[in-house]
């Protein structure tokens, strides 16, 4: 298992994991681990942005609190779904998704959001916005991803977690856009050592505060000596 720069735990094993991110680097040095573990937390971040997305358009259309509750609920449970089920979307979502993550978990983005909604639909617009932020953070389990998973469990044979789905859904977007198949196995370098070695080691170098949350002190000195 590895994590995100921000923490989200990703359940897969490191080999696969990084030799999935490698094939990416290799065909564009520019998308590295880092870019690519970000764009992982996009993607998980993906209903709070839809979810934002929808309430804005709602509360320019309507100042209605229950429009804008619902449009919000339902932004929320578009998001969820299109990391759930891999559902293609422009890329400039994901770019929004992952700038999105340099932001949210502090509450800046919530109480911006407020604000706006506050100058535009007044405070029952704003009860309306909470409002269908609960709902749609409580509704996206029960209504996407538990299902999701089942469905993962009867094709599979084990279940996935949103960051594992979001880690997938970003090797299918990338390998697309640098011209790899989605299919294709992780390949060794030229050098002899694995390129999913090189990638984790590259990664440990330029952000080892990042590999610290999931490698032991002695395997990241290892791979920073094997540079």
């Amino acid at each position: 298992m590895f994590m995100t720069p921000r923490g989200y735990p990703v359940a897969i094993p490191l080999e696969p994991g990084f030799g999935m991110i490698a094939r990416i680097w290799k065909q564009d040095p520019t998308k590295d681990a880092f870019y690519f573990l970000k764009m992982v937390e996009g993607i998980c971040d993906l209903p709070s942005v839809v979810g934002f997305l929808s309430g804005l358009g709602a509360m320019f259309a309507w100042t209605n609190p229950f429009a804008i509750a619902g449009a919000v609920t339902g932004g929320y449970l578009l998001g969820a779904a299109i990391g759930a089920y891999m559902i293609p979307v422009p890329f400039a979502l994901l770019r929004l998704a992952v700038a999105w993550t340099y932001f949210s978990g502090f509450g800046v983005l919530f109480l911006a959001s407020m604000g706006l909604v506050l100058w535009r639909a007044g405070i029952w617009g704003c009860a309306g916005y909470a409002l269908g932020v609960a709902a749609g953070a409580v509704l996206q389990y029960p209504l996407v991803r538990i299902p999701a998973g089942r469905r993962q469990i009867r094709l599979a044979g084990h279940p996935f977690r949103d960051t594992e789905f979001a880690f997938l859904n970003a090797y299918r977007v990338l390998s697309g856009r640098v011209g790899l198949s989605a299919d294709e196995s992780a390949e060794r370098t030229e050098s002899g050592g694995t390129a999913w070695e090189e990638c984790l080691a590259d990664y440990a170098t330029r952000y080892p505060e990042a590999v610290a949350r999931f490698l032991d002190q002695e395997t990241m000195l290892r791979l920073l000596l094997s540079r």
